[in-house]
């Protein structure tokens, strides 16, 4: 029973969401929504991070857990490895998400003939 009542709740929540979208017509633009870059930058950031620290903080929990004699050094693996994905995922961030277009006058120079024929 107790499986079925979560199904229709999920049910009712997802036609919720779904039963507008249903009415909209579907060859009409689609509304203009513009978020910030910088807005979805920092809060990838503070995502990133605070998904990180959650993440120490639950393998300390469990390391005390499984070897209540030495937590601290059952957790140093996981911690080291947490800091360096947290440093490689902002760094991953930071780089910048634009390809430099081609300038037409430095390619025509490099083809060109060297002796100015």
């Amino acid at each position: 029973m107790s499986v079925f009542i979560d199904q229709s709740t999920r049910l009712v929540i997802q036609g919720i969401t779904w039963v507008p979208t249903l009415t909209v017509d579907a060859f009409a633009p689609a509304p203009s929504l513009e978020i910030p870059t910088s807005l979805v930058w920092y809060l990838s950031v503070v995502a990133i991070v605070l998904g990180h620290v959650a993440a120490i903080f639950l393998s300390h929990r469990i390391a005390l857990r499984d070897a209540p004699q030495r937590p601290v050094r059952a957790g140093v693996p996981l911690a080291a490895l947490m800091v360096g994905y947290t440093v490689l995922s902002l760094w991953i961030i930071a780089q910048p998400i634009v390809q430099e277009p081609s300038h037409p006058q430095a390619s025509a120079a490099r083809l060109a003939p060297a002796g100015g024929d």
